[in-house]
């Protein structure tokens, strides 16, 4: 929470110069429940509309405003969520839309979803003419085909990527966490891996300490493999990334990054439709193999320190400019293209292992039931004439 002390200190300091004048920032947030929150102080809340989600409770839409002395977090609105979260004992949820306000109106705001910026395919709609039930059909009996290990395995990672997709409006440590779990996942039981020595990152490093100590070549293979089986999870991340790499092929690198860019309608203050914008291939932003390997060195790294002690190593904004401008082996790889390879990964091992895309013979169902309705229907609508005779 050091982003809200640097706040408060920052209100602080203001303050204490005279300095009134604050910005105000404003988010929309959703409250569980019909009742209507009113508040001035630190937050400034109001009631905006009721809002109720298929399949969610009962929620109420508020817009928060709270006062700023410049240097502002991008992270700050959901940390105040978390802090909301915390207090309140129920589920406060910030809505990742950055408000716009038209030129001559500063009172009418419009807000602009942000939360598809790290993946700007996943919220656009289905190409005309998709073939849905026949690619439902298609994998799902390729899946089928597959020994029940397998089948678990492959579903195991489907499942974690469908996880990543729903959360990554909400909290994209937390969905790049299980991106990264998805492909290790499939590695632990598609990729046979026997790392040697040399490719442990701290090798060098106690080979300089086996010749400072002039150890006999026995005892120095004896400290080898014990390092190696004492420190094997360290080895995970090599593992991962060597899995993810081997074997990429062409089709990977060929995906277009495309992006869904909505329209506003300033008389409505909405947003309404969209288009498509065509974007760079994932081989456009960096096609190298060896530096993609890197980079998912670094991609388990924060998968790692957002697990075991909550660190951030990936964030909205970064995340999209990487993905769309280019990344580097330095960093993460940035979340659309590490998603993108989870899926790749997923319908490789299907196609290069299933036996049979066979699935049960329904077609029409629709034309079906009416047939069996009518069927069943027959001797009522036949006695019902003999009754009206």
């Amino acid at each position: 929470m050091q982003n809200l002390t640097r706040w408060l200190n920052r209100l602080d300091r203001a303050i204490a110069k005279k300095e009134f004048k604050f910005a105000e920032s404003f988010r929309q947030i959703l409250i569980p429940g019909p009742n209507q929150i009113e508040t001035e102080g630190l937050l400034r809340i109001e009631p905006a509309s009721h809002i109720y989600i298929p399949g969610s409770t009962y929620q109420h839409l508020h817009v928060m405003g709270w006062l700023d002395a410049g240097g502002n977090s991008f992270e700050l609105p959901d940390d105040i969520g978390a802090a909301l979260t915390l207090v309140t004992d129920r589920r406060v949820e910030v809505i990742p839309a950055q408000p716009l306000t038209m030129e001559g109106e500063p009172n009418r705001k419009v807000f602009l979803s942000m939360s598809d910026l790290p993946d700007r395919r996943l919220m656009g709609p289905l190409d005309e003419g998709f073939d849905l039930d026949g690619e439902f059909r298609d994998l799902l009996g390729g899946i089928r085909s597959l020994d029940d290990r397998k089948s678990e395995v492959i579903n195991a990672a489907m499942r974690l990527h469908y996880g990543a997709c729903l959360l990554f409006a909400a909290d994209l440590a937390a969905a790049y966490t299980l991106i990264v779990a998805g492909i290790e996942t499939l590695a632990g039981e598609f990729h046979d891996f026997s790392p040697s020595w040399e490719v442990w990152d701290q090798a060098r490093s106690w080979e300089k300490f086996i010749k400072a100590q002039a150890l006999s070549d026995k005892q120095a293979e004896a400290l080898r493999s014990k390092l190696l089986e004492k420190n094997a999870h360290m080895r995970l991340g090599e593992r991962f990334s060597e899995y993810a790499t081997r074997g990429i092929t062409d089709a990977f690198f060929e995906q277009e990054l495309s992006a869904w860019v909505p329209d506003i309608d300033w008389a409505r203050g909405s947003v309404t439709g969209g288009s498509w914008h065509p974007g760079p291939r994932i081989g456009d932003v960096n096609s190298n193999v060896d530096e993609l390997k890197k980079a998912l060195k670094k991609s388990y790294a924060a998968r790692s320190g957002f697990v075991h002690s909550g660190e951030r190593a990936v964030d909205s904004i970064n995340q999209a400019v990487g993905a769309y401008a280019g990344y580097k082996a330095s960093a993460p790889v940035p979340f659309a293209i590490l998603r993108s390879l989870l899926r790749h990964l997923i319908l490789r091992e299907i196609d290069s292992r299933c036996t049979s895309r066979e699935t049960p013979p329904i077609e029409d169902r629709k034309a079906q039931n009416v047939a069996t309705l009518l069927q069943e229907a027959a001797p009522f609508l036949s006695n019902t004439k003999k009754k009206s005779r």
